[in-house]
């Protein structure tokens, strides 16, 4: 007979149970855990989409108006004048991009970022490659300034922490870009780039909303029906609807870097992740040759497209550009439009510069933050209602009427 003091071990049963009952707390504390993790990131994009609702007051409050997301020369010439014109001249301005600047850059300076806004040499454009002639020697500066150091600055502000992509991407390099066309888009990553290096730029996830994208709205080179316009500088008066009713701000997905102008091996993405690329036709319903533009509606076709079949039927390019840098104002880099319901289950899909449909995403479960023309922030459901969420991409809607 064993001894009094003599302890029985555990059996091999009493030890798997026990292993069981902690593997079931363990599962059941995880999900906790994680949730608890994306509350707090949400609480931090909501923060941060506060203080952009915040400075676009205060902005408003100094200049009586809002910024808009792009200075641009009216376009003039024909694709030879442009190109025989030169880098920095009103015939130079040949394609959306030309010479634009996002509104987050104009921001800046009411969001405690003057030493990020004064690495900006011209603070109404960014000068970029824009004909065959004009190379990143001439383009990319400004009275002696590149504009890589600021571009290349990467702003936690306009990232939100459930998007894993890094704070910074490396855009084409400037042998890829170099053959690069008036055409062809002009040199859409040529804007932070100085010769012979990389264009590492700071990404973006926030967004300005150009407004539904419906009928010929999608035109951004015009008065588009949303908060922020092509050269205009409106302010909330605009806001028929009442500012609390209008979306001015929300945020996107970074796309995956990838370049279907340059490769063009690049192909669609996975099903399962529709936003790491956006199909683009830099040819469909472009206004060819024509470069004088006398009102919205010059590319046939666009009207109130069937995005999904559109990206089967007329996308010859797939490119990973979608907030790839703060400082561009860009439709794929820093706008979207309500045209389709937040996190679409297929890829955006752009024209050209100037045209595109491009969405609202987020890794957050079920739906986005939305800043409104009020200052306040929420969560929109990706399940609400198309016609509704049209509505708030509207400055106005005319149902307040």
């Amino acid at each position: 007979m064993f001894p009094s003091f003599f302890r029985r071990a555990f059996t091999l049963v009493e030890l798997l149970v026990v292993i069981a009952i902690v593997g079931i707390l363990i599962a059941l504390l995880l999900p906790a855990v994680q949730a608890a993790r994306e509350a707090a990131r949400r609480m931090q994009c909501t923060n941060n989409q506060k203080q952009l609702g915040i400075a676009l007051h205060n902005y408003h409050s100094a200049y009586n108006a809002m910024p808009t997301f792009c200075v641009n020369a009216q376009r003039t010439g024909t694709a030879e004048d442009v190109a025989a014109a030169g880098s920095g001249s009103k015939e130079s301005a040949c394609c959306f991009g030309a010479k634009t600047v996002s509104v987050f850059s104009r921001l800046l300076p009411f969001m405690e970022q003057t030493a990020a806004y004064d690495l900006i040499p011209n603070r109404e454009w960014v000068s970029i490659n824009c004909g065959t002639q004009q190379s990143r020697l001439n383009a990319l500066s400004y009275q002696g300034k590149t504009f890589h150091n600021a571009a290349k600055t990467p702003l936690p502000m306009f990232r939100c922490p459930s998007d894993p992509a890094p704070n910074t991407t490396a855009a084409i390099t400037s042998e890829a870009a170099a053959a690069r066309t008036v055409q062809s888009g002009g040199g859409n990553k040529e804007a932070a780039q100085d010769p012979g290096e990389p264009s590492t730029t700071g990404t973006c996830n926030y967004m300005i909303c150009t407004g539904s994208a419906t009928d010929f709205y999608y035109d951004l080179l015009f008065q588009t029906d949303g908060a922020f316009s092509w050269e205009k500088w409106s302010g909330v008066e605009r806001m028929t609807d009442g500012t609390s009713n209008v979306i001015v701000f929300s945020e996107s997905i970074i796309g995956d870097e990838s370049n279907g102008l340059v490769d063009t091996a690049v192909g669609p993405p996975d099903p399962f992740q529709p936003w790491a690329r956006c199909g683009f036709n830099p040819s469909y319903g472009f206004p060819a040759t024509n470069w004088t533009t006398t009102g919205p509606g010059l590319t046939n076709g666009l009207a109130n497209p069937d995005i999904p079949a559109i990206l089967v039927s007329n996308t010859t390019n797939w490119m990973g550009w979608r907030g790839y840098m703060w400082l561009s104002g860009r439709p794929y880099a820093t706008t979207f439009s309500t045209y389709s319901t937040p996190n679409p289950p297929y890829s955006d899909w752009g024209v050209s510069n100037a045209y595109g449909f491009y969405s609202a995403r987020s890794f957050h479960p079920g739906g986005v933050n939305v800043t409104r023309g009020d200052g306040s922030v929420s969560f929109i459901s990706e399940t609400v209602a198309l016609g509704v969420w049209r509505n708030l991409g509207k400055a106005d809607s005319g149902l307040t009427k």
